[in-house]
């Protein structure tokens, strides 16, 4: 997932065979919606490895989720990613990641594989 929180663009892949082609696809598309601050916010592989617990923070789940909140006169928007081994885990950590219903947060993509 890459997300700018500047604008509130932002773009998701799904599907490569590396992590490096997943987050440049990922920033690709949230900087062709105008996206002017665009960056990697989350990433996950849905496929196993022999190495899945090898440390690189690419972790082996399903889902992912962005949420997003009012600003309410803040110079950026509340926001929060995550991933899960569900949607609905996956939800609600992006929601608690904004700071949850007292920013507003609302799911604004998600996607599970």
């Amino acid at each position: 997932i890459a997300y700018s929180p500047d604008d509130g663009r932002h773009g998701f892949f799904w599907g490569a065979d590396k992590r490096q082609e997943a987050e440049d696809i990922a920033l690709k598309y949230c900087e062709n919606a105008d996206g002017k601050g665009c960056r990697v916010v989350e990433v996950f592989r849905i496929q196993r490895h022999w190495d899945d617990d090898d440390g690189t923070g690419f972790p082996y789940e399903h889902c992912a989720a962005l949420s997003v909140g009012k600003s309410r006169g803040a110079a950026t928007p509340f926001w929060g990613a995550a991933s899960a081994t569900t949607r609905k885990d996956a939800q609600d950590k992006a929601t608690a990641r904004c700071g949850g219903e007292g920013k507003e947060c609302k799911i604004r993509e998600w996607v599970c594989t």
